[in-house]
């Protein structure tokens, strides 16, 4: 039983940093004026500074973002309601293993994405959203309101999310 709540807390922990590299990849964009580029973005909504794509479209952004040499860092899936509401289903989350030391950025990039997209299939395979959305305690079509937020970053994001996290 420890065992399974060392985990539920490492994983709650890991997505923490993975909210934290969004938002520093985020505002390092923003800084410079850059989104993530369209054909990427495609099929995905901006709230605040998460990206959600539709779960039909996200897919279809992950052969673009390494193309474009980004790395997913993961991502989990929300209920994002047309009064602006989001539930987030932090448990449902599909993340990367962290870059080894001798691993190219083209390596990581392709890895990151392979392995964050492998697990975004098994989830929504394995995953009654209806249920989840019933256990929220919101009465919706899960389909329709359902999108899976994804952080990619770029290799000096990712150095730089380094650096803040060695200071």
């Amino acid at each position: 039983m420890a065992g399974n709540s060392s985990r539920a807390i490492f994983r709650l922990a890991r997505l923490h940093l993975l909210k934290l590299a969004a938002d520093l990849a985020y505002t390092a964009r923003m800084s410079t004026d850059h989104l993530l580029p369209p054909d990427i973005a495609e099929g995905a909504t901006l709230v605040g500074n998460e990206y959600g794509w539709s779960v039909s479209s996200f897919p279809n952004a992950i052969p673009k973002a390494q193309d474009a040499s980004y790395a997913c860092l993961g991502g989990q899936f929300q209920f994002r309601l047309d009064d602006g509401s989001i539930y987030e289903m932090y448990w449902l989350a599909a993340d990367s293993t962290e870059r080894t030391g001798g691993e190219s950025w083209e390596d990581y990039s392709r890895r990151s994405c392979t392995e964050v997209l492998r697990k975004f299939e098994h989830l929504m395979s394995a995953t009654d959203f209806a249920k989840e959305a019933s256990n929220l305690k919101i009465q919706i079509n899960a389909t329709r309101y359902l999108v899976f937020v994804a952080y990619f970053v770029l290799e000096n994001e990712w150095l730089q999310l380094q650096a803040d996290r060695s200071s």
